[in-house]
């Protein structure tokens, strides 16, 4: 595809508008692929890609990396973006997960409030030792 560089950051700076910034780009980039190549192949090819990235994005890797970094249990993500979405809709359901994180942290810095902080966390996993 021409241009893919161009198209790559113009979808990554899409996906920043929650909902409607990947259709968007999607759409945009299916047109051009449409408009600029002779078969239907190619259009095809690039709609199946930028869905199989963006299940891929969305599925596997944005909970990876957030649980992996922040430690939160599943629960306290799962009330954090229902408490976001009451509070500030969309946005609110994608910023509490983060903010979520950081009040585990200040929670776990302060002795006298750490005990809050085991609600947030998730749990250690017990290592086992294999006998010879």
């Amino acid at each position: 595809m021409d241009y893919a560089l161009f198209f790559a950051v113009f979808l990554a700076v899409l996906n920043l508008i929650p909902f409607v910034g990947n259709p968007i780009g999607m759409l945009i980039v299916a047109l051009f692929t449409l408009i600029t190549k002779d078969s239907l192949l190619s259009l095809f090819m690039v709609i199946v890609a930028l869905w199989l990235v963006n299940v891929v994005h969305e599925n596997v890797l944005r909970p990876w990396l957030l649980g992996d970094k922040l430690k939160i249990n599943a629960f306290m993500v799962f009330i954090s973006v229902i408490f976001g979405g009451i509070i500030w809709g969309v946005s609110g359901m994608i910023l509490f997960i983060p903010m979520a994180g950081i009040i585990k942290v200040i929670l776990s810095q302060s002795e006298t409030n750490a005990h809050y902080a085991i609600l947030f966390s998730e749990r250690e996993k017990k290592k086992t030792v294999k006998k010879k």
